[in-house]
């Protein structure tokens, strides 16, 4: 017997992540008891009348009214069938309904006639699931017309309204998890394995369609330690009512199996490693959906404005019914973007108790927004039962924000308001404009006032009670207080205009009263002072404002303040320091203005030629200060005393002649002489050097000058001074020779061209050589130390002469070398050999008449042959030698030829006379015998010892190849193999042997042994065979029949 009492048990969620706890925003009251005792499997409520169609136990099928609930049973009209087994139904309208078997077949009801669909109608596969597909509920005028259909062959649709054949969309395993009205979601086979790795996880590929039709996709998990396997029901939630969001952040997607019910974001559903929650562990779960609720109450469209709308989750299961908290827009941001899961908890619905829940569909009165779901329909092991939701008692309208006053946040709940105005309080832009509303004053029913707006101008508690069109709800709004405030009184007396210095403050005043509220203008603009009282700083309009309740004020009268406000004045120099020639440029900070004068001051005394000037030109040493003075009072403003000052010239001596000559190398210092309080820079070719000492260190050629300072920015000049360092160059001696001999005159030259401005003097051995000066060479045969000087012609400054001297050239005179050939030869010399000869010499390089430079040379032809010895120092001396060759032995033998196979002896004769005989190698007579072809090498000696060697060719010059066409391989020792002559000392043939199939029974290359006419080591039947024979190098090509007799 089942308990009257609704029993609401919270289930601990078990999470992967984390735990959410949601309260109960809504209960579920038992409606209707239908079919009692009966084991009811599925239920479908059509798209377009009040028809529920109902499957149960034994293959029986009803249809109910929902509003009337009569029960009209179908089952007869399809118990021809009964040997199917009825799984799934689908319901269109009250004459058309489909019924699933479990096999390949869909049983179809229309119009009262009954028709088996089946593979013909392109159904592949086992069938699963079916469904009507998803109507877009917010058209009126959509009429859905295909049955989708899930089989073990693919995803596909049937036209119910032309009976096409099915359109198959996927081929592989798929399943309905959902059709209705609003939702559509089925099993896919589009997928695979979307994540790498060691994941032990089987990604599940599903679809679902949003409202234009479009498919999303995403993924359910299997299989691992905890999610199991055979999926019983998938549902997803989206971003919105209507789906319009239907984003992949927003969406979550839920299903259950016998390890209980599971959740995922579809954004991460690709990686089990993601947030994922648990709920309902080791519970069997047959179906998930759910339900919504006052959807008339919030922007059913939009994700970012759910006002009140409710989406509870329904989950049937093998011990009973379970309901969850609001999942509608439930994103709370913390948890939310770390896991991207809805939060919310579970609820048992206890007035069925532990009954099995085998299937839920949920009782739809309008599919028209705001769409109307006004009961759950369970299918129980039991019988049908019908429940019905209930919001009230968790409603809580302080809460709920579903009035507020216009153009305020919407957690503003109290307004003070002036007398004399009004405030207009407005129900949320969420609301459906089909809800009824009425407002309230202090309890009071306002008569007439129901439209969505209600203007207030008195004090009091107003609100709104909502009636939801979707039932007899009505639900109490948030309250909004108003209170009325009277106006401020207060005082600001004022003459209308003011006049005073900016030194002297000015302060305005009003009545200071802790209830008023108080804002400042300047100009006509808010300032920001809120206080009773204002201090005046700058020329302007000034006025207060005063208000005694929100959003009203009063103004007082508008008072000008003229303050005389003068700038301070500053008086700067264009200079730091000025010396004596100078004129100062003064310069005082404040713009010339109508409102007051400029007046300057030198020691206290008035210039009164510079009056108004910004700036003025000094040449007067003293104190100076700006006044300015204002025009309109007797305000005053100073400058600080500018002290101004002026510095004399320096006075220093510079006295060198204009052009100064040193030798290079000379230490020279240029020297000034003044004060150590001066400043000095030197000058080189017109450019600063960086010097800034009184003397300056010369080493470079160039003009010179010093600049002296007494004061910054004020610099007077020396001459101009002009220093020449002279650059001897040092002179070098170049010979015409590297070194001479006995006899030889020796040549000693400059090696450079040497300037006119110098002078040229020779010397050996320190002393001068007579006639050498000016000369650029000498000639000499006298051995000795010789060097070369070079003076520069125009003296010193100092008196001085410039001049360079060359190193010593060392000049000597060599004798010349010796020389003789020695022949070194041990036998006879015949023509090609080769005979060493050898120079012998007492010192220095060698040629010979060869070009060789070595001390020995080897000689092949007949000639005179020199050897040419060099000395070190260049002196040479030759001798020569002749040399001759006897003659090599002249002979010829002429080249034959042999037959091998004929085993033919060739005999080889040499002419006669010659001392010895070596025929290839070996020595023998003036005969030799060859059997084979080849080439002979013959050497003959004379009796001088010289040989002559010749190449003799004897070439193969047989007739033919001898093939014979026949043999007895019988044993006998008579013709028992085949021989082919000419082939033996021919490593090149190849020798193939073939039946008359073509099969080869015998291969040689080369064909030193003869075929014995065995085949694998047996022999081969007689009879005829054919064969293919190539000899030297595949020139020669035979071909023909053989015959084996026995």
């Amino acid at each position: 017997m089942r308990s009257n009492r609704n029993l609401l048990v919270l289930i601990l969620l078990l999470l992967s992540t984390t735990t959410y706890s949601q309260q109960q925003d809504v209960a579920f009251h038992l409606s209707s008891e239908l079919l009692n005792g009966k084991t009811i499997l599925k239920i479908k409520r059509d798209f377009y009348d009040p028809y529920l169609w109902v499957l149960a136990k034994n293959n029986e099928v009803y249809r109910i009214n929902s509003l009337t609930k009569k029960i009209d049973d179908y089952s007869d009209k399809f118990a021809a069938y009964s040997s199917l087994q009825f799984i799934d139904i689908a319901g269109r309208s009250q004459d058309t309904v489909f019924i699933a078997a479990n096999s390949a077949n869909i049983v179809q009801y229309k119009n009262g006639s009954v028709r088996l669909l089946g593979p013909a109608d392109g159904i592949l596969g086992t069938v699963n699931s079916i469904g009507i597909d998803k109507n877009l509920y917010y058209q009126e005028t959509y009429v859905g017309h295909c049955l989708i259909i899930g089989t073990s062959g693919g995803f596909c649709r049937y036209n119910m309204d032309n009976e096409n054949a099915a359109q198959l969309l996927n081929n592989g395993s798929s399943k309905i998890y959902e059709a209705t009205y609003r939702k559509e979601m089925y099993k896919d086979s589009f997928g695979t394995n979307p994540f790498a790795g060691n994941d032990t996880i089987n990604y599940l590929p599903v679809d679902h369609e949003n409202w234009a039709g479009g498919v999303y996709g995403e993924y359910l998990w299997e299989g691992g330690k905890s999610f199991g396997y055979n999926i019983n029901t998938a549902y997803y939630i989206s971003s919105d009512v209507q789906e319009l969001g239907d984003v992949t952040d927003l969406t979550n997607l839920f299903w259950g199996n016998n390890k209980g019910m599971f959740q995922n974001s579809e954004k991460r559903s690709y990686s089990s490693g993601s947030a994922h929650g648990h709920y309902l562990n080791d519970i069997t779960v047959n179906k998930i959906t759910s339900i919504y609720g006052l959807v008339a109450l919030g922007d059913n469209g939009s994700p970012g404005y759910p006002g009140n709308i409710k989406e509870n989750l329904l989950v049937g299961t093998d011990v009973g019914l379970y309901f969850s908290s609001t999942v509608y827009n439930n994103y709370e941001s913390n948890t939310w973007l770390a896991t991207f899961l809805r939060q919310f908890s579970l609820f048992h619905y206890g007035e069925l108790g532990n009954i099995r829940v085998n299937d839920i569909c949920v009782n739809t009165s309008s599919t028209t927004m705001p769409i109307c779901e006004d009961g759950v329909w369970l299918a129980c092991d039991n019988g049908l039962y019908l429940i019905k939701p209930d919001y009230a008692p968790f409603w809580n309208g302080q809460q709920s924000y579903t009035i507020s006053f216009e153009n305020q946040a919407n957690t503003v709940s109290k307004i003070e308001l002036c007398a004399g105005s009004s405030v207009t309080a407005v129900a949320s832009f969420l609301l459906d404009p089909t809800i009824a509303i009425q407002w309230y004053a202090n309890g009071k029913e306002l008569p007439g006032k129901s439209q969505n707006s209600l203007e207030i101008n008195s004090s009091g508690d107003y609100y709104a009670v909502l009636y939801d069109p979707c039932g007899n709800t009505h639900l109490e709004s948030n309250h909004l207080t108003v209170q009325v405030i009277t106006a401020p009184v207060f005082t600001f007396n004022y003459p209308d205009k003011i006049q005073q210095c900016d030194n002297t403050p000015l302060t305005l005043q009003t009545t200071d009263n802790p209830g008023y509220t108080y804002r400042w203008y300047t100009n006509g603009v808010l300032n920001g002072n809120t206080t009773s009282s204002y201090t005046v700083t700058q020329t302007g309009k000034y006025k207060v404002e005063v208000s005694a309740c929100t959003n009203s004020w009063v103004p007082s009268k508008e008072v000008e303040v003229d303050l005389v406000t003068l700038p301070v004045p500053q008086v700067t120099s264009d200079k730091a320091v000025y010396c004596a020639e100078d004129i100062a440029v003064l310069a005082e900070s404040a713009p010339t203005d109508p409102s007051y004068t400029i007046n300057w001051y030198r020691d206290g005394t008035l210039l009164t030629a510079d009056k108004n000037l910004t700036t003025i030109n000094e040449t007067t040493a003293g104190s100076y200060t700006v006044v300015l003075a204002s025009t309109i009072s007797t305000c005053t403003q100073t400058s600080s005393a500018l002290p101004l000052a002026f510095t004399p010239a320096p006075v220093f001596t510079f006295n060198y002649p204009n052009q100064l000559q040193y030798c290079i190398g000379t230490l020279l210092t240029l020297q000034v002489t003044g004060s150590a309080n001066y400043q000095y820079r030197w000058y080189k070719d017109g450019t600063l050097n960086g010097i800034t000492t009184t003397s300056l260190p010369i080493t470079r050629n160039g003009a010179y000058k010093v600049e002296v300072s007494s004061c910054a920015g004020s610099w007077v000049a020396s001459k101009e001074v002009q220093v020449a360092f002279v650059i001897v160059p040092v002179p070098a001696i170049s010979t015409d020779k590297p070194a001479y001999c006995v006899g030889d005159n020796a040549t000693l030259s400059l090696a450079e061209t040497v300037d006119p401005d110098y002078t040229i003097q020779w010397y050996k051995d320190n002393v001068p050589v007579p006639n050498s000066t000016g000369q650029s060479s000498i000639v000499t045969n006298v051995p000795g130390s010789y060097t070369v000087t070079l003076a520069y012609s125009t003296p010193n400054t100092d008196g001085s002469t410039c001049s360079q001297s060359s190193a010593v050239q060392a000049i000597t005179f060599n004798p010349p070398p010796t020389v003789s050939i020695e022949k070194i030869v041990n036998t006879t010399i015949c023509d090609g050999q080769t005979i060493n000869l050898k120079a012998n010499y007492n010192g220095g390089t060698v040629q010979w008449s060869t070009g060789e430079t070595t001390d020995q040379v080897s000689i092949t032809q007949a000639g005179t042959y020199t050897a040419t010895v060099t000395s070190t120092a260049g002196c040479q001396a030759a001798a020569s030698t002749d040399i001759a060759f006897l003659p090599n032995p002249v002979f010829s033998v002429n080249d034959t030829t042999i037959c091998t196979y004929k085993k033919q002896v060739v005999t080889l004769t040499a002419p006669a006379g010659f001392a010895q005989y070596d025929w290839n190698g070996q020595t023998g007579g003036q005969t030799y015998q060859v059997s084979q072809p080849q080439t002979v090498s013959l050497t003959v000696t004379d009796a001088n010892g010289c040989q002559a060697t010749q190449q003799i060719k004897v070439a193969d010059r047989c007739p033919d190849i001898y093939i014979p066409n026949t043999f007895t391989p019988n044993g006998d020792g008579i013709n028992d193999t085949w021989v082919i002559e000419g082939l033996d000392s021919d490593p090149t043939s190849t020798v193939k042997v073939f039946t008359r199939n073509g099969v080869q029974v015998f291969s040689s290359i080369g064909y030193g042994t003869p075929w014995n006419g065995e085949y694998k080591g047996k022999k081969l039947p007689a009879g005829a065979y054919y064969y293919i024979v190539t000899a030297k190098n595949g020139s020669q090509k035979f071909s023909g029949s053989l015959t084996v007799i026995y």
